[in-house]
């Protein structure tokens, strides 16, 4: 979420201005919500907690806990069949975000701010770690959606089953967390990092991009490159308690 609101303030009108060079680490500002999915996010939100799409603020001061973790399910639902299931994203309110912000890089609206861009090799690992400690196993038809998802985003007309091939090919992985790993990280960060360093360098901006691919020890090795394990790295601060959590001994 970090860096997708980097990419956000990168094109928004009202950030113009206020910053001089920014680092995306791991997002960019790929993924935004129109209008209409941001108001099927709220509906689903406000009426989980509250009964009806009603914003009465004394109503919503008392809600129960609860009911916020209701909330957040009724969220996820609406979100789930997205290129990316997150229902909380920037919104495209024709104000803050005139339009879409892949648009505004490509026609140069931030071709004046150098910019870091990358992902670490292994992302989505941190999110199926307890997957993978559980032995839990995707199925070919889980791994076959994820594919199918990839593509239809990039509005391919390639196969599923030839993009699993390819990926079973190149990551040495037959199956397994592993896989659905490879794919989803390549969906979710790693792409979209490309193109975005791309697209800014096209556009005449100044640009460096990065691969994170440190592997950590921790949980028997299960996490590798993961989201969020270059972060101690680049602030220097390995050596603060509880990274080794992250890091392994």
């Amino acid at each position: 979420a970090g860096a997708m609101s980097v990419g956000a303030h990168l094109v928004s009108p009202a950030s113009a201005g206020l910053f001089s060079r920014a680092i995306l680490q791991s997002g960019t500002p790929a993924h935004s919500h129109g209008l209409e999915a941001a108001a099927a996010v709220r509906v689903a939100v406000l009426e989980s907690m509250v009964g009806s799409n009603d914003t009465d603020l004394a109503a919503l001061q008392s809600i129960e806990v609860k009911r916020f973790i209701e909330a957040d399910a009724a969220a996820n639902a609406v979100a789930r069949t997205a290129a990316l299931p997150l229902p909380f994203q920037p919104v495209r309110d024709g104000l803050h975000l005139p339009v879409d912000p892949r648009e505004s890089i490509r026609t140069g609206a931030c071709a004046q701010i150098p910019l870091m861009v990358g992902a670490n090799r292994d992302e989505m690992r941190l999110f199926s770690l307890g997957a993978a400690m559980a032995g839990t196993v995707p199925s070919e038809e889980t791994l076959l959606r994820r594919a199918q998802r990839m593509l239809e985003s990039a509005n391919s007309s390639s196969q599923p089953a030839e993009l699993l091939s390819r990926y079973r090919e190149v990551s040495g992985h037959d199956g397994g967390i592993e896989l659905w790993s490879a794919l989803a990280t390549d969906a979710v960060f790693r792409l979209h990092a490309l193109d975005l360093a791309e697209t800014q360098a096209a556009a005449g901006g100044q640009v460096w991009h990065y691969s994170f691919e440190y592997a950590s020890e921790a949980f028997g090795g299960l996490l590798g490159a993961a989201h969020a394990l270059e972060i101690p790295f680049a602030f220097d601060n390995l050596h603060q308690r509880g990274i080794s959590l992250l890091l392994g001994e």
